[in-house]
């Protein structure tokens, strides 16, 4: 019963935070490795060429074989890992590109770990009701629900090393079969080539069977002549799946690896950044996000905020009581190595950070393990209580409050309708071979879900121009001299973007650009994404320079 009650609150949530939502510049990132980008020979000499031309090259209709892929991950724009990309090749070249399609994988991954949680809390939490809990205030996440809609490699980590725990704690018993080490290998193996992050997983985990081994093959281990043999024994298992792991990973690591770091330490807009400050508020955002998701805007943040702080007192006073309570009664050894491991992910992720000069700990993406650690201490915390009407009236009271952010969270979204939806309804008002858009860049992240919600509203006659900044002059002043030219919107990729401020075009040059095009006859419109005209045709019939940016 519990687990269709999960089931049920994370489908209802992923449609909701992002099913059917546009495609993002990320994803649109994962879809130039893992299918083909836009051929540079299209674009080439500032040529207008035919949308529907440029939409084949990223709507999977020739997409790359898997060796291409692997060999697009050399480039060091693409320091990324192969597997989850490997798995959206394999994915998208047979279902086509749409945007619900292109999530099923992660989507797929999301229930993985519901199911995986709600394994983990049956072993580690002595309370039936611990795997319910744990999976439905999963589902109810909209930091989880967001990640499962995301056609990127975060899902796919996060079930991944969700699976691998589990494994793990059966191998941490100290009966594991050579099949279960050899999953735990495997999995390991998945995950490293999924996200390099995934490194903290594997040491975390690998402390944690080493202890195990310690703990159990020797004091508390099956009977046997000898435990020190047994103990030895384990220890020596352990070292051959430690070895396996990294023999399986070595080749990758050494390669591509170093494009990864010499890319993250030149990032300041994600990676780059003193870790240590702002430490404190950091964690918090992130604990804050893992569980109520991105901040919620108006009073109700406010009001989250507050209830979230005093919640997380009073689990915290909780889980301090259970850890001095379990310290007088007899303890399962595995869930107390776990319980006492576990801060070493978060640990070896800010050594990483130090010795690296950046600051992922805080990123969420970067750190998904916490998110399940987090959720099992919180089901842990309050299971400890006898008081069965007190234990649950907690976790309702953390349910309840991720169900309101994550309402909220949903609501305040979609008062903002797809900028890449509004600009495709524009052009494709127009959709004829005279009308001509300037693209201030063909990079793969900004120009292919424009391109795939063009495809979408049917657009394929109007042509296209790659006009960057520095030849934008020329490029329009050919442009307002064709005479079988008679609209030409003059886009900054940017601008479709919601509460983004970048832009590629300077307001002194796009005035300079109108008022050149006003001496030669054309009408100028300009208008942000926002503000739509009650209609895109042209009644007057003059030829017309239609701008959308948001500089004026």
């Amino acid at each position: 019963m519990w687990a269709a009650g999960a089931v049920v609150v994370f489908v209802v949530s992923v449609c909701v935070h992002g099913w059917f939502a546009g495609v993002s510049h990320d994803e649109g990132v994962t879809l130039d490795v893992a299918l083909g980008r836009i051929d540079p020979e299209l674009v080439r000499d500032f040529r207008p060429v035919p949308v529907a031309e440029l939409v084949a090259c990223v709507d999977g209709s020739r997409p790359r074989s898997a060796g291409g892929v692997v060999d697009e991950l050399s480039r060091r724009v693409n320091p990324y890992p192969p597997a989850y990309f490997l798995l959206q090749n394999a994915w998208t070249s047979r279902t086509g590109v749409h945007r619900v399609l292109l999530r099923v994988p992660s989507v797929l991954c999301g229930l993985a770990t519901l199911l995986g949680l709600a394994l983990l809390a049956r072993r580690l939490v002595p309370d039936r009701a611990a795997p319910a809990w744990v999976a439905v205030l999963a589902a109810a996440s909209p930091w989880f629900a967001s990640i499962s809609t995301f056609a990127r490699p975060y899902a796919f980590v996060l079930a991944v090393g969700t699976w691998s725990t589990v494994v793990a704690l059966k191998v941490a018993d100290g009966r594991a079969s050579t099949r279960t080490r050899a999953l735990w290998v495997a999995l390991s193996l998945l995950g490293l080539h999924g996200l390099y992050h995934y490194g903290f997983v594997v040491a975390w985990q690998a402390a944690f069977l080493a202890v195990c081994a310690w703990r159990v093959s020797g004091a508390d281990g099956p009977a046997g002549p000898s435990p020190r043999a047994a103990r030895r024994r384990e220890l020596g298992a352990l070292a051959l799946m430690g070895a396996a792991v990294t023999a399986g990973f070595l080749p990758w690591a050494v390669t591509r690896l170093p494009a990864h770091l010499g890319l993250t330490a030149t990032m300041p807009s994600y990676y780059k950044g003193d870790v240590v400050q702002g430490l404190g508020a950091g964690t918090l955002r992130a604990l804050w996000t893992y569980l109520l998701g991105e901040s919620v805007r108006g009073a109700l943040n406010r009001v989250l905020a507050v209830t979230f702080l005093a919640l997380g007192a009073c689990t915290l006073l909780v889980a301090i009581r259970r850890v001095a309570s379990r310290r007088r009664a007899p303890r399962d050894v595995v869930a107390s190595t776990f319980l006492a491991t576990a801060p070493l992910y978060p640990a070896a992720i800010l050594v990483g950070d130090l010795l690296h000069g950046t600051r992922t700990l805080t990123i969420t993406k970067t750190t998904f393990m916490l998110f399940p650690l987090l959720l099992l201490a919180v089901t842990a915390a309050w299971c400890s209580l006898r008081r069965r009407r007190v234990r649950d009236a907690g976790l309702a009271a953390w349910l309840l409050l991720a169900l309101v952010a994550s309402t909220a969270t949903a609501i305040s979204e979609r008062r903002y309708e797809d900028h890449h939806r509004i600009v495709a309804r524009r052009l494709a008002a127009q959709d004829r071979p005279d009308h001509l858009v300037l693209f201030n860049s063909m990079v793969r992240g900004h120009a292919i879900p424009l391109l795939l919600t063009l495809r979408e509203e049917g657009v394929g006659e109007l042509r296209a121009v790659l006009a960057p900044p520095k030849q934008l002059d020329g490029v329009l002043e050919r442009a307002l001299a064709d005479p079988g030219v008679r609209r030409i919107t003059l886009l900054n990729l940017h601008s479709v973007y919601p509460h983004s401020v970048e832009t590629y075009c300077t307001r002194e040059q796009i005035d300079a650009l109108a008022n050149c095009a006003r001496r030669g006859g054309w009408r100028i419109s300009r208008a942000t994404p926002e503000e739509v005209l009650a209609s895109a045709e042209d009644p007057t019939g003059d030829r017309l320079l239609d701008i959308l940016s948001p500089v004026w």
